[in-house]
C-alpha cells in the first residue's frame, strides 16, 4: 500500500457523522500562504508522496498488529490497519464502525477508519475521521500528519499549512514535515524560507530534502 493514502468517502453507517472541520489554531510560528508566481510554480519541487517511508514512525514500532507507532491498539483495529494496507478499505470500514460506535473516543480506530475512507477517493470526509482521531487524542500527532498529507497532495498549500505548522510544534523531528512547508514557501516565492525548511529535512536525513535544497540554491544563484 502506497504510503501517502488518499483520503476517501466516508460511507454511510450507524455511527455518528461529523461535519466539516477547521484547522487548527494560528501558531505562532510563520506561515505560508498558496499564492506563488508562475517561475515558483512552474519549478517547484514534488510534494512529498511517500508518507510511510519518510520517518513517521521513527519512535513507534508494529508488532503483531497490536502496537502502532508505540500505542497499544485493539487487535480489531490492528486486523483494520492490515486490511487497508491490503487494499480492502470497505473491509476495514465494516470492521472499525462498531469499534468506534462502542468506544468515540478511540483514537486509533479513528485514524484508520479515516485512512481506509481516505483509499476510497473523499479526502474532505476522510479528513473529519482524522480530526475525530486528534480530538479523542491531542497528543497523537499521526493524524495530524494524515491531514496535512491530503492537502498535500492535493497542492492547496494554504490548507496544508496550518496543519503543517502544529505538526512542526509537536514533532519538529518530522522531515516531512519540514519538507512539505519548504515545498510550499517555494511556490509562494519565498525562495530563502524553502531553502531553510529544505536544509531542515535533509539534516535529518531526508534525501529529497537534499537534492530540492541544492535546487533553491542553483536557483537563487542565477536570480539576479
Amino acid at each position: 500500500m502506497s504510503g501517502a493514502l488518499v483520503m476517501g468517502a466516508l460511507v454511510a453507517c450507524d455511527g455518528p457523522q461529523t461535519a466539516a472541520i477547521a484547522p487548527p489554531s494560528t501558531p505562532s510560528t510563520p506561515t505560508v500562504t498558496a499564492s506563488a508566481s508562475p517561475d515558483a510554480t512552474a519549478e517547484a519541487p514534488h510534494f512529498e508522496d511517500a508518507h510511510f517511508e519518510d520517518g513517521h514512525f521513527e519512535d513507534g514500532h508494529f508488532e503483531d498488529g497490536h502496537f502502532e507507532d508505540g500505542r497499544r491498539v485493539d487487535e480489531g483495529v490492528a486486523e483494520a490497519r492490515r486490511l487497508v494496507e491490503g487494499d480492502d478499505p470497505a473491509g476495514a470500514i465494516a470492521l472499525l464502525d462498531p469499534i468506534v460506535g462502542a468506544d468515540p473516543a478511540d483514537a486509533d480506530g479513528w485514524l484508520w477508519r479515516g485512512l481506509a475512507i481516505a483509499a476510497q477517493g473523499d479526502p474532505e470526509r476522510a479528513r473529519a475521521d482524522l480530526q475525530r482521531a486528534s480530538d479523542a487524542d491531542p497528543t497523537f500527532v499521526r493524524p495530524l500528519q494524515e491531514i496535512a498529507d491530503l492537502y498535500v497532495q492535493a497542492r492547496d498549500c494554504a490548507g496544508a499549512a496550518p496543519w503543517l505548522e502544529k505538526i512542526l510544534q509537536m514533532r519538529p523531528d518530522d522531515p516531512v514535515a519540514w519538507f512539505n512547508r519548504g515545498h510550499c514557501r517555494y511556490r509562494a516565492g519565498d525562495l530563502e524560507g524553502a531553502l531553510d525548511d529544505a536544509h531542515t529535512a535533509c539534516g535529518m536525513g531526508h534525501e529529497l530534502s537534499c537534492k530540492t535544497m541544492r535546487r533553491i540554491e542553483g536557483r537563487m544563484a542565477r536570480s539576479p
